[in-house]
Order: C-alpha cells, then structure tokens, then sequence
C-alpha cells in the first residue's frame, strides 16, 4: 500500500461488515475513504485516540489503530480480513457463533462480496488438534484458496502451504522465519536446517525432502540403544510412525540386523515433518549408523524410498535434489542409482 494510511478494523457482526463495506465502496472514487467496522464485544478504551469514532450507523469503531495506520478501502486497492470465521454472527440465524449454521452463512456473504466488488478477502479460521480447519468442510469448497501456516512452537521456521488454489498450482510454499519484525523470508532455507549440525558422529544423515518445489536439505538423526522393555520401542519425531515400523522390519528382515532387542528413536532436526517416501533411505542409514556405531561421511546425502523387498525406489525431482546438495557442498548423494537395494548400500558401514 506504500505510505498510504491504513485502518485495521473488527466486527463479529456480519451485516455490520457488509454495510461498512458497502458505504466505503460507494463513496470511494477518487477519494480515499477509510473502512472503519465496530467490534460487537466491549474492550477497554486505549489510552490515547483513535478509538473513539463511529461509523454512520453510530457504533464505535473500537478496533482502529489511528490515522498513521489506517487500512485505505477504495475502488482500485485494499484487502479485508475476517479473523476468525468462527466468532462471525448474523441476526438473521438464531445459533452462537461458531456454529455450522453461521459459518456458512458468514463464508458465503463475504464470498459473494468479493465476487461482486473485487475485493479480495482473507479469512481467517480455526483449526482441530489434528490439523483441520475447525467446522464444517463446505467452508473449504465455498473460497477460492486454501492456505495452512504450518511451524513448531518453539522453533522459528514457519512454512506457508497451498492445499487448494483455483487459479494456479498447489506445490508451491513459502518458507519464513519469525523475527522480532514478524515473519521473513528465508533465502536458503537449507542452511538454516544444517546450521547446527553436528557432523562425524553416529546416527545423521543429510536427505533432501521436496516442500513442494523446492528441494530442501534436513537431517535425519537415529538412536539404536539395547531395550529395557518386553516390547522394544520406536519413537519417530517428524516421520510417520507406521513408516518407521515398515522400514525398521525391512532391516531386520533383509538385512538381519538384530533389531528386535533394540529401541530406535528417531528425529528431524528442525521441527520438519516428513510426508513423502524420499527420506526412508537416509532413515535406513540412520538407523544403522546408529547401530553398527559408525558415522557416514559428513559430505554425503542420501534419498529414495524402500519398499518392503529392500529395493529402492527412484523419487521425483530427482535431479533438482542432487543439483542442490551439490550446490550446498555434498560431494557424495546416495539415490536409485547409486544402489538397488538397502543391502547395498548398507556395504558402506563394512
């Protein structure tokens, strides 16, 4: 928006952002007309202006941040955020707010205004402890995109995902970094993953994972440790637990490495979950760095998926993973070709 005034504004009402919107519209122009909506629920006055204007139907504007940092709504520029969906009400629904009823009828009223204005609108919404955005799944169908922002709480990469855009592709993601000033974006995403490696020991391996696009490097790191317990654990951070007990057989059973007294644990350094296959070989290789006691060399990366015969698997993209472990100084990158199968490859602990 450049150094124009902006106002940031609240309202749990939707028939109030929908009149707010379309006064500001009207009277736009030529001339720059700041949307200023009311918050439904009282908040403590601030200590100094700003909070004391009123719309024309007499509400208090209790969410503007003053005139230095008006939000400006005119015919050409300007962006609404509804944050969140699900505190959205309309009087024309009996039901609280964050009921089904009123979030389909919020998303589709502010649906229906960004088609007919223009204006592009950013909502906001709720997720379950499982990922999901929080009710009904209509609510993902009625918007044109669907964006997750996806970060462990106390690491600092935060990464930005497409699951729906109907007006281009899903593989993009953006990956940030959250700063005092807010999130920035990383360059090299793969320096900040390696950058606290801990190289010649037992146990890492360097894979390169594809976060959409992008090849990114990460490491994988493994602990074999003899068991205490009548059922040997397998604990995996950032990988799928099922997969970790697949490949975990797959080393027992072609390679008759004698992990059935072991607990294996394993983790991504970084707070990165792994949803693809491509990083079952360097698990492999984690897994049995760890258990024969033996560190790979710290200039080597190693990607491609195992399938229960101990094959491996060629993956997508591969040449775009080799050029960037290339680029980031590994001389050495394990794939497909490098070996058929996990016995293989698993000669270089020998």
């Amino acid at each position: 928006m450049g150094g124009e005034n902006i106002t940031v504004l609240a309202e749990n009402n939707v028939e109030g952002i929908l009149d707010a919107m379309n006064t500001v519209i009207a009277r736009s122009g030529t001339t720059k007309q700041s949307l200023q909506l009311s918050e439904g629920l009282p908040r403590p006055s601030p200590p100094s202006g700003g909070f004391g204007a009123r719309n024309d139907k007499g509400i208090p504007a209790r969410a503007s941040l003053g005139r230095d940092d008006n939000i400006t709504m005119d015919d050409k520029r300007g962006v609404v955020v509804i944050d969140s969906i699900q505190t959205m009400a309309s009087d024309e629904l009996s039901g609280m707010a964050g009921s089904v009823g009123q979030i389909r009828y919020a998303a589709e009223q502010f649906v229906r205004l960004a088609k007919t204005t223009g204006i592009p609108i950013i909502i906001i919404g709720h997720v379950t402890k499982e990922g999901e955005i929080a009710g009904p799944k209509i609510l993902e169908h009625m918007v044109d995109t669907v964006l997750y922002l996806e970060g462990e709480r106390y690491q600092d990469a935060r990464i930005l995902r497409t699951l729906k855009n109907r007006f281009g592709a899903v593989e993009e993601v953006g990956i940030f970094e959250m700063r005092e000033k807010g999130l920035l974006e990383i360059a090299n995403p793969s320096e900040i993953f390696l950058k606290d490696r801990v190289k010649n020991v037992p146990g890492s391996v360097v894979t390169v994972i594809m976060e959409g696009s992008r090849p990114l490097l990460i490491e994988i790191q493994a602990l074999a440790v003899p068991s205490q317990l009548a059922i040997p654990r397998r604990v995996g951070n950032g990988v799928d637990y099922n997969r970790l007990q697949l490949l975990t057989a797959v080393l027992q059973k072609r390679l008759g490495v004698p992990l059935a007294t072991f607990d294996i644990f394993v983790n991504v350094s970084g707070g990165l979950k792994i949803a693809e296959p491509a990083a079952d070989l360097a698990v492999c290789l984690a897994i049995l760095s760890s258990f024969k006691n033996k560190p790979l060399d710290p200039k080597t990366a190693a990607f491609g998926e195992v399938g229960l015969l101990g094959e491996i698997r060629g993956v997508r993209y591969e040449e775009r993973r080799i050029k960037e472990a290339k680029r980031l100084g590994f001389t050495t990158v394990i794939t497909s070709g490098t070996g058929r199968s996990v016995a293989a490859i698993a000669k270089l602990f020998s």
